[in-house]
């Protein structure tokens, strides 16, 4: 009997959390951000969900109706509670075992990615914008995508009303006005996928929960460290320009030191490593360049370390200019 693999990659999650300087806004969009996955769990009943991150959703359906289900409204719902976010989706039709078919899913997903798509708040010229985004506003101050962040903004602090530090950026930067942005991803997880099988979905739970370890065993008290996301193995924050190479390094050493206790990984690999790019900038300084900034040294550190030893790269931003 035949099943469906099914696959979506969100994208434009950095472009969305990082379209402005605001704390505010920015928590706020990761809060949305983050409520994807819960999203796709709660509302859909797939036989199995393979990965459930943020931007990378994977899951197999034996009935063909439920697939199509998913396949029609779930980027509508993403779209409409995060303007500016895109969804590509693909599935693949299989028998046998799902990890066969995840190489076939993933060139299906990387057309779907390629295709140009529009978006929901698109202006035209006779549209008032906001200056700070260059989108349609929807009142006299906000457009549509700074209302929905506000929104989960306010929604989080209700939620988490003991949450009262670092409100706003001129709490987290240090004497000279700097902050940092941290990105840090792990090394080698196409290859490892591939072989792990039926033992996908543990692993999945597995290294989620072996990151949130390790960024929390990598806090210290003193540090001012705000999580934007953090979920599989990738990891961005905000924090002090301080904190940053000290959380960082921190977090590298528990990372492998989490991943040696993940059983699934036993007979593929010892433990996991991952690289990290630190972007140190003014607090004021465009946030969407430094996060860009961060990702590339993050590419860097990778290809140093040819993808198999933790390995970390930083750049102090001192004018308006960069080359990376």
């Amino acid at each position: 009997m035949s099943r469906y693999l099914y696959g979506a990659s969100v994208q434009g999650i950095q472009d969305f959390i990082f379209a402005t300087n605001r704390l505010q806004e920015i928590v706020g969009a990761s809060e949305i951000v983050k409520s994807i996955a819960n999203i796709f769990e709660d509302k859909y009943n797939p036989d199995e969900i393979l990965i459930n991150t943020a931007g990378n959703i994977k899951a197999v359906f034996s009935s063909y109706d439920e697939c199509q289900k998913v396949v029609l409204e779930f980027p509508k719902i993403i779209s409409q509670m995060a303007y500016g976010i895109t969804i590509s989706q693909a599935v693949v039709e299989f028998d046998g075992e799902a990890k066969d078919y995840i190489n076939e899913l993933e060139k299906k997903l990387k057309i779907q990615r390629n295709k140009p798509s529009i978006p929901l708040d698109m202006s035209i010229n006779i549209m008032k914008l906001n200056p700070k985004t260059a989108r349609a506003k929807i009142n006299q101050d906000e457009d549509i995508a700074t209302s929905q962040k506000l929104k989960a903004n306010r929604e989080f602090y209700k939620k988490n009303p003991t949450v009262t530090e670092f409100k706003d950026f001129s709490y987290m930067k240090n004497s000279k006005g700097k902050i940092a942005i941290i990105h840090i991803d792990g090394n080698g997880l196409g290859k490892i996928v591939k072989d792990l099988g039926k033992k996908l979905s543990a692993f999945s739970i597995a290294l989620d929960k072996a990151t949130k370890n390790a960024v929390k065993e990598a806090k210290e008290d003193y540090m001012h460290i705000r999580e934007v996301i953090v979920g599989g193995d990738d990891v961005t924050v905000i924090c002090n320009a301080n904190d940053a190479l000290e959380f960082t390094k921190n977090f590298l050493t528990n990372f492998e030191d989490e991943t040696k206790n993940i059983k699934e990984l036993k007979g593929i690999k010892d433990k996991l490593t991952a690289c990290a790019g630190i972007a140190y900038c003014n607090e004021k300084y465009p946030f969407h360049y430094a996060v860009d900034l961060a990702e590339a040294l993050c590419g860097v550190a990778k290809n140093h370390s040819n993808r198999e030893h933790s390995c970390l790269m930083f750049h102090n931003i001192q004018g308006s200019h960069y080359q990376s």
